[in-house]
């Protein structure tokens, strides 16, 4: 549940963030090319930084290998599909 709290929190904290590139950005460069690069490229990882820290497969992930170790569960193998998202969780009962 932390990085559920972690990804929203990162959201609220965007406008803020925003406002300050921009200030920065504005007194750094006086060039207008060189500002709109270097905002772009800022709001673009931040976007991948939220998208890190997405809390859809992370949450139920760790839910079910906790609920699986604690019916006494050994976890085997998770299994990704090809774009690198768990897929599938072998385990054995102990």
């Amino acid at each position: 549940m932390s990085n559920f709290i972690n990804h929203y929190s990162l959201i609220i904290f965007i406008p803020i963030l925003v406002i300050i590139l921009l200030l920065i950005f504005f007194k750094i460069t006086k060039n207008k090319f060189r500002f709109l690069f270097l905002f772009s490229l800022s709001i673009f990882i931040i976007f991948i930084t939220i998208n890190y820290f997405s809390p859809k497969e992370l949450d139920q992930k760790y839910k079910i290998m906790n609920l699986l170790k604690k019916e006494n569960f050994y976890i085997n193998k998770i299994v990704k599909d090809y774009a690198g998202n768990d897929r599938c969780v072998i385990a054995t009962k102990l």
